[in-house]
């Protein structure tokens, strides 16, 4: 099955997080980008199976909400996507062609692109990580809910830009 390895990541990352810790622990929150749904949803199922209590966060652009819309069992029509979006969010597909668990979604978050853009660039700046706009934006949701709920283990995973495999690469081009 397409998820396999995506269990496979959900054990390892709770190894690593009871090593940190030195006792056992659970992570609280998995929170995700949705492009086919395979990763969200094989981390998700996992991540349920070895703490029931974890919420899954997807996220979405607000500027386009066709995650919502599919859960709904609508299709968002989009003739063009905007330049900055972020994730492989689906269009004109129905939500049987793809490889979501809608059942394992506890919240559906929503962030404007500034929001995710100055994480990027302050994760950029602080940090010297260069991340595309898909870890941004799980990032920016990540620093969100630690507002929110405080003391809890969070999980995203940190995705490298496409452009950084491109043939044509040009670091200086995607500076931030």
């Amino acid at each position: 099955e397409a998820r396999l390895p995506y269990y496979k990541l959900a054990d390892e990352s709770c190894k690593q997080l009871k090593e940190m810790e030195g006792k056992p622990a659970n992570f609280d929150y998995f929170i995700s980008i949705v492009g086919s749904g395979t990763l969200i949803s094989g981390v998700g199922e996992r991540l349920k199976e070895i703490n029931p209590t974890i919420k899954i966060v997807a996220i979405e652009p607000a500027e386009s909400p066709a995650l919502s819309a599919l859960k709904e069992g609508k299709i968002l029509y989009q003739e063009k996507m905007p330049h900055d979006m972020f994730g492989a969010i689906p269009f004109s597909l129905p939500k049987e062609k793809l490889n979501i668990n809608f059942d394992i979604i506890d919240e559906i978050r929503q962030i404007k692109s500034e929001e995710w853009q100055r994480v990027m660039k302050d994760l950029h700046e602080k940090e010297g990580k260069q991340v595309g706009r898909s870890s941004a934006a799980e990032l920016a949701i990540a620093l969100r809910i630690s507002e929110e709920d405080q003391n809890k283990n969070i999980l995203i995973t940190l995705h490298d830009p496409s452009w950084k495999y491109e043939e044509t690469y040009e670091p200086e081009k995607f500076k931030v």
